[in-house]
């Protein structure tokens, strides 16, 4: 696989993952390993309360180094690529600011392997590429875990607007639910390529290109444009975080519908 073809499945499985949370260590492994680091850690600290949470960390003692670097966002414009500083090797240590609102931050810092030197261009330019899909996944999964009849309702809508099939509307469920094709093929009973020819109609109808963008169209608020009649058929509920399998997100391979 080439260079290209894999940061272009890695940002789609990052969106996956904002729908299926157990994922993100792996996403993040693959992340490291095209950046050039040996570990990762994201985090959201509430600034009512001065705590932070852990979205995600992989690599040895993430808690304990990136521990240190506590406050070193909170001077740096969003989205800046910045060298850490205040903690032991942090020449090795590159940060970025994901999210800034008045009641939340939220960061990023990745450590690069040992003897590796100061960060070059490439690492930066590779931390800089996913920052802004990390920090849009954060956002969706934060969406769906807390607003489950919202994601239903844009389903709906976008039932209406693009016309969809009671086949197709059932096909998008499946990947909203964290499916995979072959998986949610099984849950319909039907073929995977089926799926495909079903998700392909859907790329047809819509302004989605590909998996991750329709994912992106329904679960982002305000994508579907204008109001539609609702069928009867997208009357449909989706299924709570909490009660999601662990299924992997869908990726896509070469032989999805794009």
């Amino acid at each position: 696989m080439t260079r290209l073809a894999q940061v272009s499945a890695l940002i789609s499985d990052i969106y996956g993952a904002a729908l299926t949370p157990a994922e993100w260590p792996q996403v993040m492994q693959r992340a490291l390993r095209l950046i050039g680091a040996s570990a990762a850690i994201v985090f959201t600290r509430d600034l009512s309360c001065n705590t932070n949470r852990f979205e995600c960390s992989v690599g040895a003692e993430t808690h304990l180094w990136a521990s240190t670097l506590a406050g070193r966002e909170d001077s740096e414009p969003l989205g800046a690529i910045f060298q850490a500083s205040g903690a032991a090797r942090a020449a090795d240590v590159l940060g970025t600011l994901l999210e800034r609102s008045p009641t939340l931050i939220s960061g990023l810092y990745i450590r690069r392997r040992g003897g590796a030197g100061p960060a070059d261009i490439r690492s930066r330019a590779m931390l800089g590429l996913l920052a802004p899909h990390i920090r849009q996944a954060l956002c969706i999964g934060r969406r769906v875990e807390g607003d489950a009849p919202a994601l239903a309702l844009r389903m709906q809508q976008a039932a209406g607007r693009y016309g969809l099939t009671p086949a197709e509307v059932r096909v998008v469920q499946t990947l909203l639910n964290g499916c995979t094709i072959e998986r949610g093929a099984r849950l319909l009973g039907i073929q995977p390529a089926t799926v495909k020819t079903h998700l392909q109609h859907v790329f047809d109808k819509t302004t989605a290109r590909r998996q991750v963008d329709l994912i992106k169209l329904i679960a982002v608020p305000g994508l579907i444009p204008g109001p539609a009649p609702v069928p009867a058929y997208a009357m449909v509920s989706t299924t709570p975080p909490s009660t999601r399998s662990a299924a992997p997100v869908v990726a896509e391979d070469s032989g999805d519908a794009t």
